[in-house]
């Protein structure tokens, strides 16, 4: 009989199933203790009496396989009942959600389900014991009290919810294995590119999942300080979603293209990282602080701004579910060009929040490590050429005076030494010298600005993080910004409006927000569609609903060739059609019915001699108003049947519409050649 099967299915066989990437998905672990006390409001049957509720409580993991059931008592004819009872959940391995599930009990024959609702496991992730109602579908509310105590592993823990559960900005380990490579210095060379003894990393990696904040890293648990870099290396690659998060991913990786100017590319990064969840953002900011350190050593440790990026792109860039080395060559021109332009790009960021402890062990590290002066110990450096060609003008100990100065206070102390010893100096190395003091200067422009900064810092922390349709316009911001970095002109802002999801027919709201200036800035922006775009959240608080609204948009804007913001007649058939033939939930499988649906009118009110006309604004209102964006959503709510149900569906849906859609296109066109 094996010899029968296909070669795929014999190796499965014989071998045993490797689970593929799509299938390998972790969820959280722990323990759970839930009161579930009562519930409010539950429905009633179509005759008006109520059911004999009961509750039924399940942990449902990311793959949406539902646990075995734990269950209450049954309480006799209520909307109300009252259970108290309590529920002990010993160990919860690979969980997303809890779902509980309110049905009627029935004697003889399969229960039916009156109301259910989910909960978020990483909602609870603090450890703190909560007294919730969670809201049920489709009526009443259920009123529990919970405590969940996290023990999932620190490799594959998301970084929020890691920050959540050690109470910092900014996880631990990433903390510690930064201050015990800096510490160690930065002589190693290869360090990054060089692999660490495996191990010791398992070693360390077991460590950490036990003690994610008490793990201590040293000379005496890793002699060579590859084995940590390594260590972070993986942390970073084991993350479930990538440090610079999945709904980012495309923003960053267009800044790969040489199309775009080095001012748009640098304004367009800037806007992106400060997208970024407020989690991410510290540990993004505070890593790439490190990385660039690291670069400017690369004469002893032989990793420049490219080598670094080689070697570190993917880990940082990389998501999930994509296969490594797909997109390998633009993660790496992406991650180099940071690296090399992050003086500049930090100058226009907020400083991270950085734990105290943390901050002062490396401001002490810092402060010990030799001082890297670029115009005296950079090989590559013309100044350095300068001063080396000067140096049997000015005194012996000029080189090693500046060299133990830090960089500000070189800016005083060298126009001291200059001002004595000026007519020792040609003019082209007086010249070379001043640009080397303005370049100090600038240095200390920007250190003032972050001191200033830095006073706000704890203020700044509290407020919460901006809603994710401002994250996301923000991040689109600086790639419509071409006529100047950080403006739009009133063509910018409506094509990135349309883009977004509103169109503009006129330039009144533009002038509205400029008070009648040319350009609108990123400030005035932000500040406008925090509240105009807030009927947009729910599309991009899921990966999935962001997925299918931004493809029906351009779906739209593909029958509109004008950009008129409206499509009429076979443009609308042609638009039906493809939300018909993909994953668009609630879709009317009558074309007639689908633009009456739009228009919010009835069929017999329609005016036949008047061609069709949908304009984009209505369009966006009936994808929100019937949920049609809903399909892509994470099935755990529903029910296995509903879903079966709506597999089934799809091919009725496009056979029925096939027909219609071949009478109405005659008749729509004889109204259009008639008009």
């Amino acid at each position: 009989l094996l010899l029968l099967l296909p070669m795929d299915k014999l190796k499965d066989v014989v071998f045993g199933k490797k689970p593929s990437q799509d299938d390998v998905v972790s969820g959280l672990c722990g323990e759970l203790s839930l009161i579930i006390t009562e519930a409010k409001n539950l429905p009633t049957a179509s005759n008006g009496t109520a059911y004999d509720p009961y509750c039924v409580v399940h942990v449902v993991s990311p793959n949406n396989i539902h646990s075995k059931a734990w269950r209450t008592g049954v309480r006799k004819k209520t909307t109300n009942p009252f259970w108290d009872n309590v529920v002990k959940i010993p160990t919860i391995m690979d969980g997303e959600a809890i779902h509980f599930i309110v049905k009627h009990w029935i004697r003889l024959g399969k229960p039916k389900v009156i109301a259910e609702g989910i909960l978020n496991l990483h909602d609870l992730i603090g450890g703190e014991e909560k007294t919730l109602a969670v809201a049920l579908q489709p009526q009443g509310t259920l009123d529990i009290s919970i405590l969940y105590e996290d023990s999932t592993d620190l490799f594959g823990l998301s970084i929020e919810d890691a920050c959540i559960r050690e109470g910092k900005s900014i996880p631990y380990i990433i903390t510690e294995c930064v201050c015990e490579i800096e510490r160690r210095g930065y002589a190693d060379v290869g360090l990054y590119r060089t692999a660490g003894n495996a191990r010791i990393i398992r070693t360390l990696q077991d460590e950490f999942n036990k003690d994610p904040v008490g793990t201590k890293l040293g000379a005496d648990v890793s002699p060579k300080i590859t084995a940590v870099a390594s260590l972070l290396k993986l942390y970073l690659r084991d993350l479930p979603e990538q440090i610079f998060t999945e709904h980012l991913y495309e923003a960053f990786m267009n800044f790969a293209s040489n199309l775009l100017t080095h001012e748009k590319r640098i304004s367009g990064v800037q806007g992106t990282i400060s997208a970024l969840p407020k989690a991410n953002f510290d540990s993004v900011v505070f890593l790439l602080e490190h990385f660039h350190r690291i670069s400017t050593f690369s004469d002893q440790n032989m990793m420049s701004a490219q080598s670094l990026a080689t070697c570190l792109g993917p880990s940082l860039f990389t998501p999930a579910g994509e296969v490594r080395g797909s997109n390998v060559h633009n993660q790496n021109v992406v991650t180099q060009f940071i690296l090399e332009n992050w003086e500049t790009l930090r100058r226009g960021l907020e400083p991270p929040e950085v734990p105290e402890e943390v901050e002062k062990t490396l401001r002490d590290i810092r402060g010990t490590q030799p001082k890297r002066n670029l115009s005296l110990t950079s090989q590559h450096s013309t100044h350095a050429t300068v001063l080396s060609e000067a140096s049997d003008s000015l005194p012996a100990d000029f080189a090693a005076r500046i060299g133990e100065l830090d960089e500000i206070e070189q800016i005083t102390k060298l126009k001291e030494l200059l001002n004595i010893h000026t007519e020792k100096l040609s003019p082209q190395q007086q010249l070379m010298l001043n640009s080397k003091l303005d370049e100090l200067k600038s240095i200390r422009e920007s250190v003032r600005i972050g001191r200033a900064r830095t006073l706000v810092k704890t203020r700044k922390s509290s407020v919460a993080p901006p809603p994710v349709h401002l994250q996301f316009a923000s991040a689109l911001f600086g790639t419509h910004a071409e006529t100047k970095p950080d403006h739009l002109t009133v063509k910018e802002f409506r094509r990135l409006c349309y883009e977004l999801g509103k169109y503009f027919n006129d330039n009144k709201t533009f002038q509205q927000l400029t008070k009648g200036e040319e350009f609108l800035t990123r400030n005035q922006f932000q500040r406008w569609w925090w509240t105009e775009g807030e009927f947009l959240a729910s599309i991009y608080s899921s990966y999935s609903r962001h997925r299918l609204f931004t493809q029906a948009v351009a779906y739209f804007q593909y029958y509109d060739l004008d950009r008129t913001g409206t499509i009429e007649g076979p443009s609308f058939i042609g638009l039906y059609q493809d939300l018909l033939n993909h994953s668009y939930a609630n879709i009317s499988d009558n074309v007639v019915e689908c633009y009456c649906s739009i228009k919010q009118t009835t069929e017999k009110k329609l005016n036949k001699g008047e061609p069709w006309k949908c304009t984009f604004n209505e369009f966006v209102a009936w994808l929100l108003r019937i949920n049609a964006v809903s399909q892509g959503d994470s099935p755990s709510i529903s029910s296995s049947s509903s879903a079966k149900n709506t597999l089934k569906s799809k091919a009725k849906k496009a056979n029925k519409a096939k027909t219609a859609t071949t009478k109405l296109a005659s008749s729509s066109t004889t109204a259009t050649t008639t008009t």
